[in-house]
């Protein structure tokens, strides 16, 4: 019984949790060698994580679809999707790392996309850019396996 009521607690907080996306700001977290570069908030802690993403259905890591970089001490991250370096709020739910990009979806008081990575390396893309706020339910637009970079 007190498991019962220690993870409905838990869930209860967690479901709480919002993110305020103008608080974190960045500017090419990613550069060609992969180091951290001018920010327009110093990260405090210079450990940023990084992952490279290929097709869930690719047998092969020759063609990286995406690559991810996270400084979780200040919830900030990018997302680099051909070419175009997006810049992400970083977060951990639960056991999963989860990077949210893009414009605020009216009505829905989230930004747009969000790349969901679980622990075993494999990540989910949502788009939310077309869901109606009535919609209960939305299934991933793309399936990435990933590893450390």
């Amino acid at each position: 019984m007190n498991k019962i009521l220690i993870v409905t607690v838990a869930l209860a907080l967690q479901s709480c949790a919002t993110y305020a996306p103008d608080q974190y700001t960045n500017s090419n977290l990613i550069d060609e060698e992969h180091t951290v570069t001018e920010t327009e908030t110093p990260p405090v802690n210079e450990n940023v994580e990084y992952f490279e993403c290929k097709d869930g259905n690719a047998l092969y890591w020759n063609n990286i679809i995406v690559k991810l970089a996270a400084s979780p001490d200040e919830h900030i991250g990018a997302v680099l999707v051909a070419g175009v370096e997006h810049d992400a709020i970083y977060a951990v739910r639960g056991i999963e790392r989860i990077w949210f990009f893009g414009d605020m979806v009216e009505g829905r008081n989230k930004p747009e996309f969000y790349i969901s990575l679980k622990p075993n390396g494999i990540a989910h893309y949502f788009d939310f850019s077309e869901v109606k706020p009535d919609d209960d339910v939305i299934t991933s637009r793309a399936v990435f396996e990933c590893r450390p970079e």
